[in-house]
């Protein structure tokens, strides 16, 4: 195997070696080649992989949470829905308000004398108007009092 020196020496000399700032040697079959790093092209091979890996580590935080709310959307039924007790019980109770007029016979309500007519509450506003607008304003013909 081949010694490669890249210092100047001189055989049999005693003092140290020089330092050749720039050394080069020959490859066989090759052309000259420096044994130097070449700092520049090595931190832009970090730069790049640093800011791949980054954008990479984003990405699939990104996909992660985009996955997860899907997940949980998929998963959830909302809070009215048919399929579940809440839903059946506040549609019963949307039908009941806004149904036609029936009697209102729950238990303990004391029996046939106490039963309520039940109405629907769009129809009991215009009927409360109605009594109001009929009925004569109390107080509305003594002005003079004060």
């Amino acid at each position: 195997m081949e010694e490669r020196h890249h210092v100047k020496t001189i055989p049999g000399e005693a003092k140290a070696p020089e330092f050749v700032p720039n050394a080069e040697h020959v490859e066989p079959g090759t052309t000259t080649q420096s044994e130097d790093i070449n700092i520049p092209m090595v931190a832009t091979v970090v730069a790049f992989f640093a800011f791949f890996l980054a954008v990479v580590i984003i990405s699939l935080q990104a996909w992660f949470y985009s996955s997860d709310a899907a997940e949980r959307l998929r998963k959830q039924v909302p809070q009215y829905d048919l399929a579940t007790p809440l839903g059946q019980l506040h549609y019963q109770e949307l039908a009941e308000l806004n149904g036609p007029a029936s009697w209102n016979d729950h238990a303990g309500m004391g029996g046939e004398a106490k039963k309520v007519v039940r109405i629907p509450i769009d129809q009991a506003i215009k009927s409360t108007v109605q009594a109001y607008a009929q009925a004569p304003a109390a107080g509305a013909g003594n002005t003079q009092g004060r």
